[in-house]
């Protein structure tokens, strides 16, 4: 039986804004187990960047609240302390990387493209690596 390295229980993301809260990411759970890849693709805006921050706990300073269980290789993640978990955690068992970023800055983009980003969850030498990538349908 595979070890679990990535599991969310009920993992809320709400942002301070002008207009009051705003729930970027609204009980979110899954499970990764090793040797699986789990892809998460949305339209623009719909939450998939802050669930990937969410999980390495890179929170704008706009954050209201962070609330569920987030688990990483058995141990709950975020109710460490910050130090604990930039020690211990980020970049050392779990990393993102944002792949095709510069594409996003184009400002004039052809009519008949739409995009839409992924996020690509997989173990790489141990660690659980965050893909973020691009995608563009024509």
């Amino acid at each position: 039986m595979a070890n679990t390295v990535l599991k969310l229980n009920n993992f809320t993301v709400v942002y301070k804004t002008q207009k009051g809260p705003l729930e970027a990411v609204r009980n979110v759970s899954f499970e990764l187990k090793e040797g699986e890849t789990l892809a998460i693709v949305g339209e623009s805006g719909c939450g998939k960047s802050s669930l990937a921050r969410g999980i390495l706990r890179l929170f704008p300073r706009n954050l209201e609240k962070a609330t569920g269980e987030i688990y990483i290789n058995g141990t709950e993640v975020l109710s460490l302390k910050e130090e604990e978990f930039r020690k211990n955690i980020r970049w050392s068992k779990i990393s993102m990387v944002f792949q095709g970023a510069m594409n996003s800055l184009n400002p004039i983009p052809k009519n008949s493209t739409s995009s839409s980003r992924a996020i690509n969850c997989s173990l790489w030498n141990g660690k659980i690596l965050l893909l973020i990538k691009e995608l563009k349908k024509y």
